[in-house]
């Protein structure tokens, strides 16, 4: 299809769609009794967010039940402590991140142990993102979402936008396979960067995941690493140390980034989904990056900061206007972010270029990286 042609369609699949929270409802409406199967972060994630909607859930199911014995308030079980009648009657809500291929796998055993009803999460539309947009539909926003689909700079950038847009419009994520399966998120994207990653702004850098992987591709100057997470950033600690002498100056923050200087709530865990939460039981420090990093012309400010991504560009809109930096932004968190971000850079700078890369199934791992 040509551009115009992805755009008319595009148009049409998100003037169609439903609001996230009718949708929600058909797919549970016969859910009576709700398990979740696997008591970690992120199934405690989507039980806080069903029970928003006004879902509730009755059980966990682990392996780990023994140690367990209780999660978010809820009983544990392991899977042969489920009777058979239970089996039949519950609606299992699959609570751990796998590809699509392996949660088609894990459904087929699941349902070959007796489960007769069993969800992927994605399907109902990363269930987080519904609570926080509960009321808005995706068909209220056609036009900035054409508008933002006119800025892609590619052609892989226009099919991405494109399907990841229809995914939100139809909730089809569970459908959606990996976009870009020979691309490195973040650092080999197929991006003409003006800086090529002299030196890399690393917010959310989790346990140096990605700094590993920089080493692996590029000659880094400087490494800036922003982790607020203590048991991420005690391995993001480790792995600066393993990489001396494979990369220049390193220098990491046990701080998050935001667009005020102060102190949040924090979910932790020492996961992937920790995150600035108000019902957070640990604090941390946030800060802007306009009043961290000074003196800088050469950045790639790379932001997955799971949801805060608008507050932290705000943090740093001084360098941005000031220096143009490269920049790599997560856009999934919040599915709201895939328009709204490239239209807030454009207008900063009107210069910028966009592209977008799908780096994992269902959506998840969708970046914009810009560049001038």
């Amino acid at each position: 299809m040509t551009k115009q042609e992805k755009r008319e369609m595009l148009k049409q699949i998100v003037a169609a769609a439903e609001s996230a929270e009718i949708v929600t409802g058909k797919l549970l409406k016969n859910a009576s009794r709700i398990a979740l199967y696997g008591a970690g972060n992120y199934g405690r994630q989507i039980l806080a967010s069903l029970n928003e909607m006004g879902f509730k859930a009755e059980m966990f199911i682990d392996k780990r039940a023994d140690a367990l014995k209780e999660y978010c308030g809820l009983p544990v079980y392991k899977i042969d402590d489920i009777s058979e009648k239970d089996r039949k009657d519950l609606t299992v809500i699959v609570s751990f991140l796998m590809t699509i291929d392996g949660f088609n796998d894990f459904r087929d055993w699941l349902k070959s142990n007796g489960f007769a009803k069993v969800l992927n999460p994605q399907r109902l539309d990363l269930l987080s993102e519904f609570s926080a947009n509960k009321g808005i539909s995706i068909s209220q926003n056609v036009e900035p979402i054409l508008e933002a689909f006119d800025l892609m700079n590619d052609e892989i950038s226009e099919d991405v936008f494109f399907e990841v847009c229809k995914a939100h419009a139809k909730l089809t994520h569970a459908e959606l396979p990996i976009l870009n399966p020979d691309m490195t998120q973040y650092v080999d994207v197929k991006v003409p960067f003006k800086n090529n990653y002299r030196s890399f702004v690393d917010c959310g850098a989790f346990t140096g995941d990605t700094l590993e992987s920089l080493a692996l591709h590029h000659k880094v100057k400087n490494y800036f690493g922003f982790e607020p997470d203590p048991v991420s950033y005690a391995k993001l600690s480790e792995m600066t140390d393993s990489l001396s002498g494979r990369i220049g100056t390193a220098i990491c923050f046990p701080l998050g980034v935001s667009d005020k200087n102060e102190f949040l709530r924090f979910s932790s865990g020492g996961g992937g989904s920790s995150k600035i939460s108000d019902t957070g039981e640990e604090i941390i420090q946030v800060v802007r990056l306009d009043d961290v990093l000074k003196g800088y012309d050469d950045l790639l400010i790379k932001m997955d900061v799971e949801g805060a991504e608008i507050a932290a560009l705000n943090g740093a809109r001084n360098i941005i206007m000031r220096t143009k930096p490269d920049l790599a932004i997560s856009v999934y968190h919040k599915f709201f972010d895939l328009w709204e971000i490239p239209l807030m850079l454009k207008k900063w700078i009107p210069e910028y270029k966009f592209y977008m890369r799908s780096h994992y199934d269902y959506t998840l791992d969708t970046v914009l990286y810009t560049t001038i």
